[in-house]
């Protein structure tokens, strides 16, 4: 028997069983799941985003940890607009964003590489709501029209809408830049414009008011292609190892996303600094219901932001909708069984 007494043998016995089975355990766990950050070259990286609405599901999908998974340390960076985010991604001060592709393709159409690469939803939402006098929309002609600014897809998309319902957009009405949703609500409400269009939650708040929808552009039917992750092709071409991981990390975040509506309140309220229910819940569910599970870029979409974008720039008519579009990297993804794999879980 060993001098150390048989109590501290048996101990140590019993101690190195211990560590060799924590080692095997932990063999077994690190075999058996993906490569996480640990196990590859961490990055920084700085991300962009156009509003705190817009902004929510990316923040979910990083504070959840889908881009560390991945080796991405990322950091987000709030520019209001997505026409200022395009810029920043040209310049290369921010070379990834979550962005709307209009403002993507048109920067596209005069000339920049931005390029998009995936998105999350495919057709627009909101509401156009007025003061309670205009029954249809027939009735604002001669009418003032608020829109955030003056260029924006919105005002793209109204024009359009307008024009398919027989109104002469150059003519029958007047746009205005009215700022926000908060202020274009306060200016409906004043007399200072005659009706607005609202996304969530602001239409929420236009309902509450009484003031009365005349269009819901998404169920008219509207393409707006938004929720994306843009970028520039000389980026991608120097980063596309970076570029693949960005993509998934968003695939999973976006499953994530869906189906943890508890978790995703949470950074909603956190994000938005607000703890209306409602408000949040309005912001979450939009993005959530439209939702595509595979986020490929609707061309679809694309053409169809073109078409709109002919209405003040005749040069639309002839652009390559696919010069703004890089699918590749989402066509590896698909290929290699990842995104199977994923909505198999």
């Amino acid at each position: 028997m060993s001098a150390l007494g048989p109590r501290t043998a048996r101990a140590r016995v019993q101690s190195a069983r211990v560590f060799f089975l924590a080692l095997a355990v932990l063999f077994a766990f690190t075999t058996a799941q993906p490569i996480t950050a640990a196990a590859q070259k961490t990055s920084k990286l700085v991300m962009g985003y156009p509003t705190p609405g817009a902004g929510i599901t990316i923040e979910v999908i990083r504070r959840a940890g889908f881009f560390k998974k991945h080796g991405l340390d990322v950091d987000l960076v709030l520019l209001s607009g997505s026409s200022l985010l395009a810029t920043a991604m040209i310049s290369g001060s921010v070379p990834v964003s979550m962005v709307g592709a209009a403002p993507m393709v048109v920067s596209a159409l005069a000339g920049a590489d931005t390029v998009l690469l995936a998105c999350a939803t495919t057709y627009a939402y909101g509401r156009l709501f007025s003061t309670t006098q205009i029954t249809g929309i027939n009735e604002l002609k001669g009418k003032r029209i608020g829109l955030t600014r003056l260029g924006t897809i919105d005002d793209g998309l109204l024009r359009y809408a307008l024009r398919e319902r027989g109104l002469n957009p150059e003519r029958d009405v007047v746009f205005l830049a009215a700022g926000s949703g908060a202020e274009r609500l306060v200016a409906l409400g004043n007399g200072a414009i005659d009706a607005a269009i609202f996304r969530p939650p602001h239409d929420g708040f236009a309902e509450k008011a009484g003031f009365r929808e005349l269009l819901d552009v998404n169920k008219a039917g509207l393409y707006n292609p938004a929720s994306c992750i843009g970028s520039t092709k000389s980026y991608v071409q120097s980063n596309r190892d970076t570029m693949t991981r960005i993509l998934k990390g968003f695939v999973e975040g976006l499953k994530f996303f869906r189906e943890h509506r508890e978790y995703a309140f949470k950074v909603a309220a956190e994000f938005i600094r607000t703890n209306d229910p409602e408000a949040i819940g309005a912001v979450l569910d939009s993005p959530a219901r439209l939702q595509e599970k595979i986020p490929y870029v609707p061309m679809k979409g694309i053409e169809f932001l073109l078409k709109v974008e002919a209405l003040r720039n005749p040069k639309a008519q002839r652009f390559d909708p696919a010069t703004a579009v890089d699918s590749s990297i989402m066509q590896e993804l698909e290929k290699s069984g990842f995104l199977e794999a994923l909505w198999k879980k």
